[in-house]
């Protein structure tokens, strides 16, 4: 399994991650403070689907828009990917991870507007 993302893109989308949990709790710390209507709650998905994709993309090592362009990192700058097949297979990668995150998004709203 080919990879499109170096250590320090790794970091990054780590850090995203972290950045977006922190978003998530606070977007679902205000919908109960305020008491905001149960249909509001479902605006946790955006945080909660970022959230997903920077995890995911950590632990894949894949950037979905990479994979999408057809790229990768090295450790100096963003590289063509040549081979066909392994372009296919990082974009089919990148459509997973989305389609993952997006779900987890839902699940995680849907968790949060039944509470």
């Amino acid at each position: 399994m080919s990879c499109n993302l170096e250590r320090r893109g790794v970091r990054t989308r780590l850090r995203h991650a972290a950045i977006y949990t922190a978003a998530l709790v606070a977007t679902v710390v205000a919908l109960f403070v305020f008491a905001a209507p149960r249909a509001w709650r479902w605006v946790v998905w955006v945080p909660a689907f970022l959230t997903a994709i920077g995890f995911l993309q950590a632990a894949t090592k894949t950037c979905v828009l990479f994979g999408a362009w057809g790229v990768r990192e090295d450790p100096t700058t963003v590289v063509r990917i040549d081979d066909a097949a392994e372009r296919r297979a990082l974009l089919l990668r990148s459509v997973a991870i989305t389609a993952s995150a997006a779900l987890i998004g839902v699940v995680v709203a849907a968790v949060v507007h039944a509470v």
